[in-house]
Parts: C-alpha cells; structure tokens; sequence
C-alpha cells in the first residue's frame, strides 16, 4: 500500500508541476484516426451487428464471386451505430461500407508503434519513486514526460477484415524488433498473421501477411506480382517538422491466394483526389486543454492553483485515400465506376461485373446518392438512395430504396474547423442548437 501511495504522490506532483507552470495546459492524448472507409470498418469491429450491441443486421449481398478455389462474396453493408459530426463519408455516403477484399487499419496513438517500439511502457510496479522529485530522477521524468505528452505511451489499435474473419492486433513494445513484430490478436483467432518491417525512414510496415486456418494467403499493402503500394497514408500538419510526422495508416488487400497457390484473385486501386491540394484530404480541428496559473508552491510540500483560462489551438492532420477500381480473377473480373475522382464527392456510382467470354457486363449495379439537406450552415454528407439491379440487356431486374431520418442536423460552429460543438462526451450528436 505504501509503494502504490508513493506512486501515486508522485503522480499528482507532475500534474501540479506541469499544469501550474507558466500558466500551459496539458496537451489532450493525439489520436490519428485512418480514412474514412477504414473508419467505418473499425466501427464495424468495435460495434458489430449483434444483439448484445442492439444493432440489426443489415448487410446486402450483391454478388458472390466464385473461382477455381476461391469465392468472395461482394455486398455492401450500413451502421447503426449513430451519427459523430466529425466523421468523414467513404465512397457509400455516411454510414455505408463496400465489403469486396479487406484491409488492415489502425487508429495511431500519437506516434506510430513501429517507429517507437523500443519505447518500453512502465508497469506500475517498476516505478519506484523517490523524495527527489526533479529531472534526475528517473521515475519522476518518465511520469513527467507522460503527463506532458512528450513520451508515446499508448500502443496503436491495428483492426483486420478479410472474407468472413475480423478482429483486432496489437505490437508489444520490446527493445529486440524480432520480438516486437509478432502481433497479439484480440481475441485470438485461427489466423497467422506476419508483418514486413523495414528499417529505412525511422522503421515501417511495408506490407503484411495474413494466412486462415484453410491456408488460403491474404496480401496486404503491396502486390506480390506487381509490387504496386496499395496504402493509405496519414500527415500531421500541425507540425510538419515533429518526428514520425508522417507514415501508413492502412494497407489495402492486393491479392487472395488459394492453399495450393493454383488460384488468385487481384485487386487493384486508384487515389482519390482532392482538387489542387493533390490526393491529401485536410482536417482541422479546435484542440481545448485547460490552463492554470502557479499561487504558491513550496518545496513540494503544499500549495494551491487556480484556473484562469481555457486555451484552444486548432490541430491539422490529412489522410490519403484509394478506391477500388477493378477485381480481376480466372473467369472474370468487376469493375468499380465513380461519380469523380475529388474528395468528398467521389462516391460509388456503379458496378459491373465481367465474364472473359462477353464484351459487355453480364449484371450491373447502379447506385443513386444525393445529399441529406440543403440548409446553409450546417453539416451535410451524401448518403445513398438506391441501388438498381441490371442483367446483361440493361433491364432493371430488382431495386433496393432507402429512407433516412432527416430532421434536425448540427449547425457548423467554427466556420475555420466547420465543426460542430453540438456533441456529447463520446463524439455524437446531441441535438443541441
């Protein structure tokens, strides 16, 4: 009791310490979020359709694609989860997701583990503590830098999705790399998953591995046969010159190998742009960290603080995207047709589906968007409305409709960050005007 006590004294002195000197706030933990279509795919891991969760099933089957040795079935699927203003839409509009492959995401926690994975995480019983609470103590450095932010302290989620299996890994940090690249999966599954890592440019993943309990081979990030990059990156550029500003927030599924090595199904992509700023999309964000101002401190033997301001810095970090343009396997291959190439417009307009023995596409799938409103000043997505069924001769064969709520949506209340302030604790709307 008497070593947890002393932990925690030391604990609540760094806070003083920090929050009352110079009057500075307590920077909030950096979270890097992936692009939206790998958002909605870790929203679908972390709130999966169950009834435990109250949340319907609701995925549409468009099409299973059969091969030699491989099937994968296309379909697409809408979260119920609810509505976080600062989400970004994918290529479906709000809330839908394309299931036709996979790709392993991850949400980055200040600094990617793979740059920093000699960085060991203290247990609690390894911080002793001592009466000397300055920067030569070791213990009281370590809490120090973790209470101002200067230390990465957090491990990074990293969440798969291939045909029929889902679930989430983590790296442990160690000092010997060859033991840190050796995932631990949350919860364990029947899946064999190998990271590729690469020392050049402060440490990456240049591409995984992840093989079933069928011996079927999922390859992700780069092309086995073209060693063509299918990543999406992430930049933050509220401080372009900080170490690990950049790196890899998502590696695309680029090809499907059967147990026999005798069938392959390939996937290849496009970036999505975004106008004049290239293929980065820009968010910005209001960051609020309270400040307080030093009245007296003593030896560290008492004292007293008081709050004076409540400080905000707008933070700017930017994403990449690609879009799947084409499946190509034995008998055939589907084609995936956008509306435009820029962000946030680019969405899912059609998909054709080929066989090698005809020119022209033996069943077609035509989708209709369109945005929620059209008041000003107020957030808005585009969402989907239909989906048209097409056979070979271009005959509408079967339709899908859908209707959304449509009342009241958040009022933009920082035209710099066109955020909303309308949310609660956890990010959703709360209907506050």
């Amino acid at each position: 009791m008497r070593g947890v006590l002393k932990v925690f004294m030391v604990l609540f002195i760094v806070f003083v310490e920090v929050v009352t000197a110079n009057g500075q706030g307590i920077p909030l933990p950096q979270v890097i979020p992936p692009s939206p279509q790998s958002a909605e795919l870790i929203r679908r891991i972390e709130f999966p359709a169950a009834t435990y969760t109250g949340i319907p099933g609701n995925e549409i089957l468009l099409f299973n694609l059969e091969s030699k040795e491989l099937k994968l079935p296309i379909s697409l699927s809408y979260n119920f989860s609810g509505l976080r203003p600062a989400e970004k839409q994918g290529i479906l509009g709000l809330g839908w997701s394309l299931n036709a492959g996979g790709r392993i995401t991850r949400n980055i926690n200040k600094y990617p583990d793979e740059q920093c994975y000699n960085l060991l995480i203290k247990d609690e019983s390894e911080i002793i503590g001592s009466t000397d609470y300055t920067d030569s103590d070791d213990d009281f450095l370590y809490l120090k830098n973790a209470v101002e932010g200067s230390n990465d302290l957090a491990i990074d989620n990293f969440y798969y999705n291939i045909v029929g299996l889902s679930g989430q890994f983590i790296f442990k940090r160690n000092t010997d790399i060859e033991e840190f690249i050796k995932p631990v999966l949350l919860p364990y599954q029947g899946v064999n998953i190998e990271p590729h890592y690469l020392s050049e440019n402060n440490g990456s993943f240049d591409y995984f591995e992840i093989t079933d309990c069928n011996g079927t081979l999922y390859r992700f990030g780069k092309s086995i046969l073209t060693g063509t990059i299918a990543t999406e990156r992430y930049l933050s550029m509220s401080s372009p010159t900080a170490p690990f500003e950049s790196g890899i927030s998502s590696w695309l599924l680029t090809e499907i190998i059967s147990s026999d090595r005798s069938d392959t199904i390939f996937f290849m992509y496009s970036d999505i742009e975004t106008g004049s700023s290239g293929n980065t999309v820009e968010v910005s964000h209001r960051v609020f960290s309270r400040s307080y101002n030093r009245l007296f401190f003593d030896n560290c033997s008492s004292g007293s603080y008081s709050h004076s301001s409540n400080d905000a810095s707008i933070s700017t970090y930017g994403f990449t995207q690609k879009k799947l343009t084409r499946i190509k396997y034995r008998s055939g291959r589907i084609d995936f047709t956008y509306s435009q190439d820029d962000y946030p417009d680019c969405v899912l307009e059609r998909i054709d589906i080929f066989n090698t023995e005809t020119t022209n596409a033996i069943q077609s799938f035509i989708l209709t968007h369109s945005k929620y409103h059209s008041y000003p000043n107020r957030l808005n997505w585009q969402k989907l409305n239909k989906i048209d069924i097409r056979d070979s001769q271009n005959n509408t064969i079967n339709s899908y409709e859908f209707n959304y709520l449509t009342g009241s949506f958040p009022v933009i209340n920082d035209i710099t960050t066109t955020e909303t302030y309308a949310v609660d604790y956890w990010g959703y709307y709360n209907g506050a005007t």
